[in-house]
């Protein structure tokens, strides 16, 4: 492990909030250009960046940070969507708090994982008895 014991959580928290801090500032700048005709584009050239610090960040959760794993991804996850909520607000309209936001759409991806590996385990002995 490369990170120290003393400041290995507090470091892998700033590495996991990094991520929702990026898109934020980056979010920032387009959402002043909701009006502009080349809104598309702003936003196509917006996600390349914020993939590229995302990847950074999660491959250094991964290679450095394996026991703090169980905490560092969810917090990654979380704050990249409530960092990426304020610019959905203003393209979209969306009238839900931040809250309701990160409720549903947490339930949704949770739910839709957990129900299709289910279902997937389910099929398996059909699939395979043939």
């Amino acid at each position: 492990m490369i990170v120290p014991v003393l400041i290995g959580p507090l470091l892998i928290a700033l590495i996991a909030v990094l991520p929702g801090a990026f898109t934020r500032w980056r979010g920032r700048s387009v959402a002043r250009l909701a009006d502009d005709p080349a809104l598309p584009e702003r936003l196509l050239a917006n996600r390349s960046p914020n993939g590229v610090v995302l990847g950074f960040c999660i491959a250094i959760l991964i290679l450095n940070a394996r026991s703090h794993f169980v905490w560092a991804v969810p917090l990654l996850i979380v704050t990249r969507m409530a960092a990426a909520y304020p610019l959905r607000k203003i393209l979209y309209c969306e009238t839900w708090s931040l809250g309701g936001f990160l409720s549903f759409f947490l339930r949704l991806v949770t739910t839709t994982d957990w129900s299709g590996t289910k279902a997937r385990q389910r099929a398996t002995p059909l699939t395979t008895a043939t």
